[in-house]
């Protein structure tokens, strides 16, 4: 979350730069968004795109309501709608999704992981969902020891390689054990 608030400008690193395109343009849910105060309907706006995306994410009933009324799970989903909609409208490079399942049922979250399995652009998702991740993505960055990997497929096929390579560690560091005692058992001899 620390991270892809700092890739969306949306917090400043510690130390070092973070350069953006020229023009680029940036859409991010947060995992807690704030919502402008107002009404559903006005922060959303008009136009097919957001009543799809608001009848999927069961936003419609919400749209005669104030902002400040909703509760964290509701103003996720209006959020969530209002990237998805503004997006579809050609708005922006990059949509940045920070744990997006959180408070949707199960129709909305398979609603969901189709839109991003159909969308075209660029695409960066935080999610614990490991279901939700095998359904919809391709790659995975994997950050580990100050260090990126890039790996392609879903979840399990991630996880798949990291335990092979997590044995090949152990099978080689069990070798080299077994190797360092031959050698001091023959130095003794």
């Amino acid at each position: 979350t620390t991270l892809l608030r700092i890739m969306t400008g949306a917090l400043q690193p510690d130390s070092g730069v973070v350069r953006f395109g020229r023009g680029s343009r940036i859409v991010s849910l947060e995992q807690d968004p704030k919502l402008p105060e107002g009404i559903v309907r006005d922060v959303l706006g008009d136009g097919w795109e957001v009543q799809a995306a608001a009848t999927s994410l069961g936003v419609l009933p919400l749209f005669d309501r104030r902002t400040d009324e909703l509760s964290g799970g509701q103003a996720k989903r209006v959020a969530l709608a209002k990237v998805l909609a503004d997006d579809q409208q050609g708005a922006f490079d990059m949509v940045v999704l920070d744990e997006p399942t959180n408070h949707l049922d199960l129709d909305a979250i398979i609603w969901l992981s189709d839109w991003i399995r159909n969308f075209q652009g660029t695409l960066l998702l935080i999610s614990h969902d490991r279901e939700f991740l095998d359904e919809c993505v391709n790659h995975i960055v994997y950050l580990h020891h100050q260090t990126i990997e890039l790996f392609t497929g879903n979840y399990s096929a991630f996880e798949n390689i990291k335990a092979a390579r997590l044995a090949l560690q152990q099978s080689s560091y069990e070798k080299q054990q077994r190797e360092i005692c031959l050698l001091y058992t023959s130095d003794a001899a």
